[in-house]
């Protein structure tokens, strides 16, 4: 799947021919490396920070940093994992055993997808036990008909696109969430 349009490619390892790299926007022009994503790909995501830290570790606005927990997910009949690592972006202490793992798996079958989200692993100093969780599910040409986390339905979520966006709002790490798709 092309990750920029989210056009499916069948490839089988041979070179993808005549792809624009250059994206023209009026006068300007853009380099768009490009990117593929395989079916069954958990990719964690992060919110960019408008204002960035000075050159003495500083916003200039003191906004706290989004604690939310991101990813997108492009389901596949395969059962497949990612474990995401976090830290305090700050020190070497995640050497020393200070980060968190938290493990997401994806499954799709019979026109159902189901991700879960499993209980985070490990602390690091500033690490917030209760989170926002926003998960992206790669679902095109299917209008979606509901969303359930744990066996109950929820109504926070949307479609856009060829992408499922679903947001749950200040949960544990510490529980696991399995959200349900059809």
């Amino acid at each position: 799947i092309n990750y920029h349009t989210n056009q499916k490619v069948n490839s089988e390892g041979s070179w993808v021919k005549d792809l624009a790299v250059w994206q023209k926007t009026g006068t300007e022009k853009t380099l768009r490396v490009p990117a593929f994503v395989k079916a069954g790909a958990i990719l964690p995501t992060m919110k960019i920070e408008s204002d960035t830290k000075d050159v003495f570790g500083h916003r200039q606005n003191s906004k706290s940093l989004v604690n939310d927990f991101s990813v997108k997910v492009y389901p596949h009949t395969q059962e497949t994992s990612f474990t995401v690592f976090e830290d305090d972006g700050k020190t070497t202490e995640y050497q020393k055993g200070k980060y968190v793992a938290t493990k997401v798996s994806q499954t799709q079958e019979e026109g159902r997808t189901k991700i879960t989200i499993h209980p985070s692993k490990g602390s690091y100093k500033g690490f917030k036990n209760r989170r926002n969780y926003v998960v992206s599910v790669f679902h095109p040409g299917i209008k979606a008909s509901s969303v359930n986390v744990n066996g109950t339905p929820i109504k926070t979520w949307n479609q856009e696109g060829d992408f499922v966006n679903i947001s749950l709002s200040s949960l544990s790490s510490s529980d696991s969430k399995t959200i349900e798709l059809q």
